[in-house]
């Protein structure tokens, strides 16, 4: 920039300065020269934030990688040492995380105690040169009227009016200009003896206690390090590279000491060690450090929640579902974690033996437990709210309000079930060890209410980390289902999961071949492949852009298993220096219906394997595709896994198996009470209840997408869950499918012409009947017909005969006048329906209907006469009996034992003897008996039953 200016330099007017415009000039030449160097202090601060913001990221998803493998470590748990290890592992996580935030705080302090002041210090630099501007301004307006004053005063002819005017105006403007020297110097004189020796004062206080903040903070983070590894049991510092030989390290008011002394299990640093009282207070602080945290996420809620009733606009940024999902139960836990401080504090407080803290704390603890179920919909819900944390990052109003922790704040309820359960564990051991009351006081019951609430604890905890678990899977699959493009499906299903990916080469069919026969009929790429447990995904690399591309680098970063689980390692850039990717589906291989045939290593073929895929009709030839993978240890883990699933797929597969097959190895089915299979049991139970009424029940077909969603749900071996608005026609088409389905009919392909035969029975039984029929169905008084398909039905395996008997039991109820004024299926129509699906010739036509009115008429029978054909109303009778006659015997057993106290030894025995009742007959009817008439009354109503139930066949 320009001095003062020329005219403040030029000889010709160099009468007319003064000392203040020297004293502006050396001010102009300090601000040219200060200018320049506050502008690159700026511009380095701002360089150096920039930095620190990607190192302080790398090195905290260093400290999420370290804490990751610590968290395996103690899943795979090998061994003492490995969860020793692993613990260690954790502890340098944390120290590594600590580390960072602290570098944020301090990095935050100088960007603001430095920056600030610096651009202020530029603002006045600025103001200053604008007043040297103006200050110039008036020196011109001065010169310009003595030239004018002077011009006139030499001109040959005087006007004493104009030469008046210019000598006022000279006047004037010397005045203005006199001043507003005096003026500008004087701000300047402040403004260097004020404002920028202050300024240079704050940057180097600023610079001294941030930096001294940082390095007090960095020692304690690092003495609480070793102090975490030195409290970990049998785990050395050689172990974990920390020390040397037997070196224990120790805090000190100067640092961290070491000394030669060699480290033991005995340490009086476990906390197994503790005093009883040692640890309630342990137990108290650590649940007010809890309550503390749930305040600061309870706060960052309000704070959102106010600024967005204030602010329209920022309620439609942040909308109130994103805040729901996140906050999620969070004041409900914080309401119930303040009661149970409280209590806790109340508690502790009050007890002052071994007895009563037990007592007291068993107390506090089982009235606590069932509220705390609270953690199972939060848990469940988490992924939820770290995945709408991610997506919202970039939002700036919502990152306005949000703690770079709130994820991690937000995981902390899922793990504190477990930290109740081992204090209360360490206190039990405390007593139990005699550390306090030295044999004084006997707290056998109030150890056993204790370990009842660890007992409660543990299966609380259990059902926690289930829902943490799927809240995991869930997430996992969010995360695919972010980076993957073009996919037309929706990839996130209750049933599913993201079990692998990685590269792989794919020879597959081409689709365009069928169009343009110039295409190659078979394209071989590498692919990204993603393996859910249902289907095999094959994607190409795409970039998706800054914006989104940033929210898939800031949801890689992912959590720590234990918290939703870490999705995968962050080994990115910095976000400015790398594209952002994403994938665009190209394939899917259909896992239920691939079979997997593995190569031999030839010249040319090497790692490979085959998919064979049943193919989609018309077609019949299976599909097949050539996979490789780049190194046979890739080979082994693809197919490892993918035995595994193939395996599991085969076992928990519903619709399409044999029912034999299915009773016998299912594994839902075994761990079931029910005699049929599960999917019958409870859509027959579904509708026996509601679809009974419902207009075309069987007739008109449910939603085919969903009912077939809902089968490959099943098929996955998902729970079969109705809703209570569920459609009654998707339960039924669900059924009727299962059905179809089954390799088998229901009544068998042996059977088929005894099928057959008993419905040519019935018609013409029917036809023979001399009263006339109403309706469609079966009104007339059939008999020996009847008792034809009932030998049918006798005729058929276990399971098939309970199955249909189930069927039949929820048909009949459908087909009676009451509900048939409503469903409009009279039993003719529902036999329609069912007759060619429960009953088909092996290898017959399905467009021979020679025998269909033979079938119709054997599925009527079993409708109209369920009772009479599958005995329901005798096994009710014989149910009824074995009931009273349960609770007589038990009458009886209590008055015989009152009787034998008072009676004598000999009398007892004779009346061991005489005492035999049967169900059938009462107590004084049998005093009344002699010995042959009881055993005839006994044996004739079992004769009677035996006959009931085994009629003699024609």
């Amino acid at each position: 920039m320009k001095l003062v200016g020329t005219l403040l330099r030029n000889k010709d007017s160099s009468e007319h300065t003064n000392t203040a415009d020297k004293e502006i000039t050396l001010f102009d030449e300090r601000f040219e020269r200060l200018a320049p160097c506050y502008r690159n202090l700026s511009k380095r601060i701002q360089a150096m934030h920039k930095t620190n913001l990607a190192s302080i990221d790398a090195g905290k998803a260093v400290g999420d990688d370290l804490r990751a493998l610590g968290y395996l470590l103690k899943e795979l748990n090998y061994d003492e040492k490995s969860l020793g290890l692993a613990e260690c592992l954790l502890q340098l996580g944390e120290f590594q995380r600590a580390v960072e935030d602290l570098r944020a705080k301090l990095d935050t302090a100088l960007n603001s105690g430095l920056g600030v002041p610096v651009d202020k210090w530029i603002d006045n630099i600025k103001n200053g040169q604008n007043q040297i501007k103006e200050h110039q301004k008036t020196k011109v307006r001065y010169t310009t009227a003595v030239q004018n004053h002077q011009t006139l005063k030499e001109a040959k002819k005087q006007n004493q009016v104009k030469l008046q005017e210019a000598k006022k105006e000279e006047e004037v403007t010397k005045e203005v200009w006199e001043k507003s020297g005096t003026e500008t110097l004087e701000s300047f004189t402040n403004m260097m003896e004020e404002g920028h020796n202050r300024i240079i004062e704050s940057l180097a206080k600023v610079c001294a206690a941030q930096y001294n903040n940082f390095f007090i903070s960095g020692k304690e983070a690092s003495n609480n390090l070793i102090t975490g590894v030195l409290s970990i049991r049998d785990v050395e510092l050689a172990d974990v590279g920390m020390g040397g030989g037997g070196d224990e390290v120790t805090k000190s008011p100067v640092g961290v000491v070491r000394t030669k002394k060699v480290i033991t299990s005995k340490s009086p640093k476990f906390e197994e060690d503790k005093s009883t009282a040692e640890l309630l207070e342990e137990m108290v602080k650590s649940e007010k450090k809890y309550v503390k945290k749930l305040d600061s996420v309870l706060a960052i809620k309000h704070t959102l929640t106010g600024a967005c009733e204030k602010d329209p606009k920022l309620a439609e940024q942040v909308t109130i579902d994103d805040r729901n999902t996140i906050f999620s139960k969070i004041e409900d836990i914080w309401s119930i974690h303040n009661e149970f401080l409280a209590n806790l504090q109340e508690s502790t407080k009050s007890a002052t033996t071994p007895k009563l803290i037990l007592k007291s704390l068993s107390t506090v603890f089982l009235s606590m437990i069932d509220r705390w179920y609270t953690y199972m919909p939060y848990a469940a819900n988490l992924c939820y709210a770290v995945d709408c944390i991610e997506r919202n990052k970039d939002n700036r109003a919502f990152k306005a309000f949000l703690r770079e922790d709130l994820a991690d704040l937000l995981a902390l309820p899922v793990e504190r079930i477990k930290t109740y359960s081992k204090q209360l564990k360490q206190v039990l051991e405390a007593v139990k060890n005699g550390t306090e009351d030295d044999g004084k006081y006997d707290t056998t019951e109030e150890q056993k209410e204790m370990s009842q609430a660890i007992t409660l604890l543990n299966e609380l905890e259990k059902e926690i980390q289930a829902s943490t678990q799927a809240s995991s899977d869930l997430g996992r699959l969010l995360y695919a289902n972010n980076r993957i493009r073009c996919y037309t499906g929706n990839l996130v299903e209750p049933h599913r999961r993201l079990l692998k990916e990685g590269p792989l080469t794919i020879s597959h069919p081409n689709p365009k071949y069928k169009e343009n026969e110039a295409e190659d009929p078979i394209i071989k790429n590498e692919y990204q492949c993603f393996m859910f447990n249902d289907l095999l995904l094959f994607t190409t690399e795409i970039d998706v852009g800054n914006r989104a591309g940033k929210l898939l680098q800031q949801a890689k970063k992912g959590l720590a298993k234990g918290k939703v689980g870490a999705v995968l390692n962050d080994n990115s850039e910095a976000e400015n220096k790398v594209p952002y990717t994403g994938y665009k589906f190209i394939g899917e291989i259909p896992l239920q219906k691939a079979e997997i045939e593995d190569l031999p290593d030839t010249e040319t073929l090497y790692n490979t394997w085959n998919f064979l895929v049943e193919p989609t009709p018309p077609a019949t030839a299976k599909v097949k595709y050539n996979i490789s993978t780049p190194t046979q240890k890739d080979k082994k883990a693809w197919l490892a896994e993918l035995g595994d699933l193939m395996k599991n797929l085969k076992m928990m597969k519903v619709y399409g198996v044999p029912i034999d097959e299915l009773m016998k190895h299912n594994p839902r089915e075994l761990s079931a009470n029910f005699k049929v299979p599960r999917i019958v049991q409870q859509t027959t139970d579904y509708l026996y209840e509601r679809g009974c009424k419902t207009q075309g029940i069987f007739r008109e077909s449910g939603s085919a997408n969903y009912v077939e969603k809902l089968k490959l749900s099943i098929d996955m071996g998902g729970d079969v869950v109705f809703p209570a608005h569920e459609n009654d026609h998707n339960v039924a088409s669900l059924l009727k499918l299962w059905l179809r389905e089954l390799p088998e009919p229901l009544l068998t392909w042996n059977l088929y012409d005894e099928w057959v035969a008993a419905g040519a029975s019935v018609v013409m039984e029917k036809e023979s009947v001399s009263s006339p029929t109403s309706g469609s169905g079966i009104k007339g008084a059939l008999k020996d017909s009847v008792e034809n398909v009932k030998s049918c039905v006798k005729n058929l395996p276990t399971v098939n005969r309970e199955t249909v008997k189930v069927i039949m039991k929820l048909l009949h109820k459908v087909a009676q006048p009451e509900n048939v004024e409503s469903n409009l299926m009279e039993s003719h129509n529902i036999s329609i329906v069912f007759g060619p699906v429960l009953i088909r010739k092996k290898g017959g036509s399905p467009f021979d209907t020679a025998d269909f009115r033979s079938i119709y008429a054997v599925i009527d029978a079993m409708i109209n006469y369920y009772e009479r054909i599958f005995d329901d109303v005798v096994e009710k009778e014989v149910k009824k009996e074995v009931v009273e006659a349960k609770k007589e015997g038990e009458v009886k057993k209590k008055k015989k034992s009152k009787e034998s106290k008072s009676d004598s030894p000999k009398e007892e025995g004779k009346k061991k003897k005489t005492k035999r009742v049967h169900p059938v007959l009462n107590e004084e009817e049998e005093k009344n008996m002699d010995k042959k008439q009881r055993k005839k009354a006994i044996k004739e109503p079992n004769k009677e039953r035996r006959a009931t139930k085994r009629p003699k066949k024609d």
